[in-house]
């Protein structure tokens, strides 16, 4: 029975390797004899132990103390009711393959598109636009370091090749802590990790009509590294668009567009830390060239963008639910506009020379991260108490 001689239902009675439970009345019969070891215990009681305990066919009453834990002041800063509500969308590498896109190519962009709280699944837009925002409100990680303008083709591709990705998770309501900042919607790219127990190599090529790309890794039970590249294949069919494009004999047009990806990923285990490092670069290149045979003018333009990252990475495994983590991370993006023209000069009908005229616009933009954080697993260091 408890403190209040009420009867304890399912409470268990050990006589050494023998144990029965409590009836509805709190009574449990044994069989034993001869000098034992008795154990009484309930849940949210203190357990009763007697050693030694002789069996002499006599009837017992315990009577079971309930259990007191002062826990002091309590505080509750917050309550979420997540019933209905999906914070987050992840896709896998294979789940982006399994979406069909105009380009032949798998993309996350592409894939992300499709999903429901993205407004428009219109192939072509630049970035993306969840519901409620705009394209420059979207922020997108790698991970976990922000980029500026990480989209080919004008849209249709993102620098994120699907072979060096792991996974893609998209953020339309609850974000995380570290992006309470932004104004939109987060998209988190996660990069390969995959560590093994030996040794291994492995690696693949994947090629279409826009672009040609490698993966290669290798990794054993403390490191990881991957190098990845792309390279647009729109050079080799040059000649196909020129034809295409070319219908006036009076003017001829080339038009060259051509991107590259470059990727490197490393990730080391050390004691309880893991140290890691990333590097992204990319690069968009568009020439229109228009010249006019007859009167010798001429009109050129190019367009370059470029982006480059570089991050590192530290997470200190302290143990008992807490994890510590740093990050240094760096972001270059720039773009080129050049343009020239050539006209001629007449003086009298006779060409007297050219006129040159020539105009560049240059942007660059430059940002820096260093963050420090903890993270605590209230589970687990309940569960060590």
């Amino acid at each position: 029975m408890d403190s209040d001689s009420l009867p304890l239902v399912q409470a268990a009675v050990q006589v050494d390797d023998l144990v029965v439970f409590t009836n509805a009345l709190g009574q449990a019969t044994l069989l034993c004899e001869g000098a034992s070891v008795l154990k009484v215990f309930a849940e949210g009681h203190r357990s009763f132990l007697l050693d030694p305990f002789t069996c002499n066919g006599g009837t017992w009453t315990v009577t079971l103390t309930p259990l007191e834990i002062a826990i002091g002041e309590v505080v509750v800063e917050e309550a979420l009711e997540t019933n209905g509500v999906l914070s987050a969308t992840t896709m896998s590498a294979k789940d982006i393959e399994a979406v069909p896109s105009s380009t032949g190519i798998p993309d996350l962009l592409t894939s992300l598109k499709t999903t429901a709280s993205v407004s428009s699944n219109v192939e072509g837009q630049k970035g993306i636009v969840s519901r409620g925002g705009n394209y420059d409100q979207a922020t997108i990680r790698a991970d976990g370091f922000p980029l500026m303008n990480s989209t080919h083709l004008f849209g249709l591709l993102s620098m994120f090749p699907n072979s060096v990705v792991e996974r893609v998770e998209f953020y339309a309501n609850g974000k995380p802590i570290d992006c309470g900042a932004t104004l939109g919607s987060v998209i988190e790219v996660s990069y390969n990790e995959r560590f093994s127990s030996e040794k291994r190599h492995s690696g693949q090529f994947l090629s279409s009509v826009i672009a040609s790309e490698i993966q290669v890794e290798r990794s054993d039970k403390r490191s990881f590294f991957q190098f990845g590249g792309r390279r647009s294949n729109l050079e080799v069919v040059q000649g196909l668009i020129d034809k295409t494009i070319n219908t006036n004999s009076s003017s001829d047009i080339s038009a060259v567009y051509g991107f590259d990806d470059l990727s490197f990923k490393g990730s080391y285990l050390w004691g309880k830390h893991k140290i890691g490092t990333l590097f992204l670069a990319s690069r968009d290149r568009v020439k229109y060239d228009l010249e006019f045979a007859r009167s010798g003018r001429a009109s050129r333009n190019q367009t370059n963008w470029s982006n480059a990252l570089a991050g590192l990475t530290w997470k200190w495994f302290a143990g008992n639910g807490w994890n510590v983590e740093g990050r240094l991370g760096w972001n270059d993006y720039a773009s080129e506009l050049t343009r020239s023209r050539s006209e001629p000069i007449l003086l009298n009908g006779q060409n007297a020379g050219m006129l040159e005229s020539n105009a560049s616009f240059m942007s660059h933009i430059e940002t820096r991260q260093a963050t420090l954080q903890a993270e605590i697993n209230l589970e687990r260091v309940h569960s060590s108490f």
